[in-house]
């Protein structure tokens, strides 16, 4: 699915509902999951692993309607997924807070592992994670996916840190943002990081319906509007210097038949010898 109206059509919902607005996001990680890193991460074969690990940074919003990612798995039943929210706005009491997001009698729920067993968590639940601090300083195992939505790259000098960070981890990293002015803005900050690029925006086929006065431009804004990813500047390998080794000359192979071109000294008994051979002129 690469549309709205498919999805609603899927789901039997209109796309006037409350409920489309909330799900742009995950439908957005769904996009880049089953769309994106295929094209531009091939060699990563994303679409065959059965779980993956997505650290989405400063996405405040998102935090607050966890409930909402558990369309993940019902678009992906194949997969298991670990979320895990980064950011120095989350709040206090969500720093290295762990959750799981699953379903019981017809209904979603943040369960708490501290009080439930894990042989009572399904299957299919979802690992939820939040860290209150900025993402480079954040510990742990690599990512399989990074994903931000309205990062607001050019207004948080954190990012000059953050995208350096990125670049040694060289994951895919997706952003989605409110216009083509801030991805433009994001451009000249990843240059300024870490003399990187940023993948040309497209448009998000699953940004939010619900249409943002652009301030004082007047200008359409849609939340998730525009999708791009961070490419990474290429590594460098150093070479070793080769060592050029003289050449010895060709070996020659004088025939067996061939005389020398230096003359063989004979002996006086040889010469005699020879004198005894030669054909003697009749008088």
């Amino acid at each position: 699915m690469v549309l709205w109206s498919q999805y609603c059509e899927w789901r039997g919902i209109s796309l006037s509902s409350p409920a489309a607005v909330l799900l742009s996001s995950p439908l957005s990680i769904y996009y880049i999951i089953t769309s994106l890193v295929p094209k531009d991460f091939p060699e990563l074969n994303i679409q065959k692993k059965q779980s993956l690990k997505i650290h989405i940074i400063d996405s405040y919003r998102e935090f607050h309607c966890l409930k909402v990612f558990w369309e993940l798995s019902i678009l992906l039943p194949h997969m298991t997924f670990e979320l895990v929210f980064i950011g120095e706005g989350l709040p206090p009491e969500s720093d290295e807070e762990q959750l799981f997001l699953q379903k019981k009698d017809g209904r979603v729920n943040l369960v708490n592992p501290s009080f439930t067993p894990d042989e009572k968590l399904d299957r299919r639940s979802i690992r939820v994670k939040g860290y209150r601090r900025a993402y480079h300083m954040l510990q742990g195992p690599k990512p399989d996916l990074v994903i931000g939505f309205r990062p607001a790259i050019l207004l948080q000098e954190s990012w000059l840190s953050i995208l350096p960070r990125l670049q040694s981890l060289r994951v895919p990293a997706y952003f989605c943002e409110v216009g083509e002015l801030s991805c433009e803005c994001s451009q000249q900050v990843m240059s300024q990081a870490t003399g990187g690029t940023l993948s040309p925006p497209h448009v998000n086929p699953f940004h939010c319906p619900l249409r943002i006065t652009g301030g004082d431009n007047m200008l359409p804004w849609y939340s998730n509007a525009f999708i791009f990813h961070l490419r990474y500047k290429p590594l460098h390998s150093e070479k070793r210097p080769s060592v050029a080794y003289p050449k010895a000359p060709p070996l020659q192979v004088e025939p067996a038949n061939q005389e020398p071109d230096y003359p063989v000294k004979m002996s006086r008994r040889d010469r005699k010898q020879a004198a005894r051979n030669m054909p003697r002129k009749r008088k």
